[in-house]
């Protein structure tokens, strides 16, 4: 998810600081990103799983009337392309793990 220590991630890269492998990936769209919804902040993103593999989900965040609601999305090319044409790209960061 891109909530790490109850804030939500920047998106970027994030590598091990030990050895330098690739840990989590994310992208993120604000605006009117998907369709029939209002506002939001979608992440696209690749976290490490338990075997070491990379996963692909999205995660929504929107704002319904005075909170915020959270979703996962399975990983959909359509939802990510609908994304990248519909909304505006916070570029990302590279950073490492702390120790």
């Amino acid at each position: 998810m891109s909530i790490k220590n109850g804030k939500y991630t920047y998106p970027g890269k994030e590598y091990d600081y030990l050895d330098k492998s690739l840990l989590f990936e994310s992208r993120m769209f604000y605006g009117n990103c998907m369709k029939n919804k209002g506002s939001c902040v979608v992440w696209t993103q690749k976290s490490k799983n338990e075997k070491g593999l990379m996963e692909n989900s999205i995660f929504l965040v929107e704002v319904d009337e005075d909170k915020l609601v959270e979703s996962k999305l399975s990983y959909d090319n359509k939802i990510v392309n609908e994304l990248i044409k519909n909304c505006k790209e916070l570029p990302g960061i590279d950073v490492t793990s702390e120790p």
